[in-house]
């Protein structure tokens, strides 16, 4: 199986840190791609669209780049942000994906009232905390404190730091990202198979918001009892789990 990987809000794929590494030892024959969001990253000269699909539309270009001379079958995984593109892209009739893994994500359910609980107050208030901080440090310290169970972990928000400082978050693609995750709804069907990942102990988004699409997919969701949102920082290798349990279930 080959793997593309999402990250969320205001990341780039380096802060996937080792799990890229981690995914390709338990799918050695398999290729491991991880590519940015538009506005961040590589894709920093980019302005970041206000809706999803629009998102997904400028990774679906870099994508069909990079899978040119790899044979399928693809899947694809994305956290948080990350995950409501590839819910998108589950979405649409020609996904190129046999299955995708959701992880602590959230999304407005079609034909429903938009809900208004999905992100935390806790989260609310570290957001507002960022856009009015100017030393990155902080900013990225303001960042673990919220998406992390496990404690500072100072050589990686060592290395937040050090990213923050390569290339500065733009407050302007910062902000269309929050309007794009806020009006965000997901779609009516999915053409291919979902898997639900949440941490029970997420103070940024409320967990329930998988639960949420769970039960509206009829797909199945996976609890982690500890982590914070960054479940990729806290618990990878039970993150890599799910993710070897999704391919001898779907994949023949």
């Amino acid at each position: 199986m080959n793997w593309l990987l999402l990250r969320g809000l205001a990341r780039d794929s380096r802060h996937f840190g080792d799990f890229p590494k981690l995914v390709q030892a338990h799918f050695p024959s398999g290729q491991v791609i991880c590519l940015d969001l538009p506005g961040f990253g590589t894709q920093k000269n980019y302005r970041s669209p206000i809706l999803i699909s629009q998102i997904v539309n400028h990774v679906e270009m870099q994508f069909n780049e990079v899978k040119k001379n790899n044979s399928e079958p693809w899947a694809i995984f994305g956290i948080s942000l990350g995950g409501m593109v590839a819910l998108n892209w589950l979405g649409n009739k020609d996904c190129p994906f046999v299955i995708g893994i959701i992880a602590n994500s959230s999304a407005n359910l079609p034909l429903r009232i938009p809900a208004f609980d999905r992100i935390s107050k806790e989260g609310i208030a570290t957001l507002a905390k960022i856009l009015r901080t100017q030393i990155p440090n902080q900013i990225e310290l303001s960042v673990m404190q919220l998406v992390s169970n496990r404690g500072i972990d100072r050589k990686v928000l060592e290395k937040w730091t050090h990213w923050y400082l390569e290339n500065p978050i733009s407050t302007k693609n910062f902000l269309f990202q929050l309007i794009a995750a806020a009006t965000f709804v997901a779609p009516i069907k999915l053409f291919r198979p979902a898997i639900f990942l949440a941490s029970k102990k997420d103070r940024m988004v409320n967990w329930h918001c998988s639960e949420r699409l769970f039960n509206y997919y009829q797909a199945p969701l996976a609890i982690h009892a500890t982590a914070g949102h960054d479940l990729i920082l806290d618990d990878p290798q039970w993150v890599v789990n799910q993710m070897v349990l999704a391919e001898k279930t779907y994949v023949v």
